[in-house]
This record gives structure tokens, C-alpha cells and sequence, in this order.
């Protein structure tokens, strides 16, 4: 599978609306962190493709999103910062530290699809 350099906006568009469903539908039922937690691999799938090279490494929400979406689903939402990223607790849109615990609840994980889809649109759009 080619790495993808690019999203057009309404792709994103696509993604803000779908997982925006998604989140009102768990906010309506006032889903519990797993299901929060949850949302982050989704989100994550949605722009899987993307170059890393143009994602960069320097702790961005992008790095971000891909470090949780792994330790949520490789690590047991046990927080591992991916070798080579310099994600930071005090500069990141959540602040989870190595080796802490991942809960989220609805207002945390919107900050983060958030910050996420603006870098989307800054980096990949």
C-alpha cells in the first residue's frame, strides 16, 4: 500500500462528520473511557496511510493520536511513546506521560480529534 502525502479536504470533511456521530452517540449514552478510548484506533485508521515523513516526529497531534491508537490496542491503553517521537506530556493536547494509563472521557477525546484533524488540514490537506 503506497503512503499517502495528502487528504483531500473532504476526506476530512468525511472523517469530522462520521467520528462526529460517533462521538454524539456516545455522549448520549454517556459511554465510559473504554469506549473513548476506542474512538482514538478510529480515528487513527481513517489517515492510517499517511507518510511519516510529512507527519514529522516532532510531538504533534498526529504523533499523538498514533502513539495512543497503539498502546490502546498493543499495550492495554497503557501509554508507549513510539521510538523516535518526541511527544511530551506538558506540550501535548492530552499530557498522558510513558507508562501512564489511558481513560478518556468524550471532552478529552474532542480536544484531541480536534488538534488532530487541524494538523491534518495543515500537514496532509
Amino acid at each position: 500500500m503506497l503512503l499517502r502525502t495528502g487528504y483531500d479536504r473532504n476526506y476530512v470533511e468525511g472523517c469530522r462528520e462520521s467520528l462526529g456521530a460517533a462521538v454524539a452517540e456516545l455522549r448520549r449514552v454517556e459511554a465510559g473511557s473504554a469506549a473513548w478510548n476506542q474512538l482514538v484506533p478510529a480515528l487513527d485508521r481513517w489517515f492510517a496511510i499517511r507518510n511519516p515523513k510529512v507527519e514529522g516526529r516532532d510531538g504533534n497531534p498526529l504523533n499523538e493520536v498514533r502513539a495512543i491508537a497503539e498502546s490502546v490496542t498493543e499495550h492495554g491503553s497503557v501509554m508507549a511513546i513510539p521510538r523516535g517521537i518526541k511527544l511530551s506530556a506538558e506540550t501535548s493536547a492530552l499530557g498522558f506521560e510513558e507508562g501512564e494509563e489511558i481513560s478518556l472521557d468524550g471532552d478529552a477525546f474532542e480536544r484531541l480529534f480536534e488538534a488532530f484533524l487541524a494538523e491534518v488540514e495543515a500537514r496532509l490537506c
